[in-house]
């Protein structure tokens, strides 16, 4: 919901902007339709897509930005799926969204920020973050190569049985 309503605000400073919602509404039909609700009571229109399950290797070229409004997170790999197909993050303070976004260590942290962190259920956050994002091609092209540079190096296979091994 705190997507739907970010998007709802954004949509004012970037009328063609599109939200896709992506993943399986069968889950809780309850929360769907509440979801849908909403988006038709903020006037999203066609500027909201309800998308079901998807092939992340069909959508993820296609984001401008994924936006992760999660409340309770562990590490979630979204995030990391994103980065491998260039795509900068938005994502809510939760779990291990911050390390992935921002680093982890001192090294990874010299990176940079591969997209934005915002507090949890705070669409006007969320909604802010994007349309930096969405609005500067300097900013997106450097979280894009962060992400990139990010996943490749400390989420890589190896490196991640290395890392387990550990």
């Amino acid at each position: 919901k705190t997507f739907i309503r970010a998007l709802a605000q954004l949509s004012e400073h970037l009328p063609e902007v599109e939200g896709w919602i992506i993943g399986s509404s069968e889950e809780d039909p309850g929360y769907g339709a509440e979801c849908a609700a909403l988006a038709r009571s903020l006037g999203l229109g066609e500027r909201l897509r309800f998308l079901g399950h998807q092939n992340v290797l069909d959508v993820l070229p296609k984001l401008g930005v994924l936006m992760l409004s999660s409340i309770s997170e562990g590490q979630p790999l979204a995030l990391l799926e994103a980065f491998a197909a260039g795509v900068p993050c938005i994502a809510t303070d939760v779990g291990a969204c911050r390390e992935l976004i921002e680093g982890q260590s001192e090294p990874d942290c010299a990176l940079g920020a591969a997209g934005r962190v915002v507090p949890f259920a705070d669409a006007k956050a969320l909604s802010e973050a994007a349309r930096e994002l969405l609005s500067s091609e300097e900013t997106w092209q450097r979280c894009q190569a962060v992400g990139l540079a990010r996943v490749r190096q400390y989420y890589a296979a190896s490196e991640m049985l290395r890392a387990y091994g550990d």
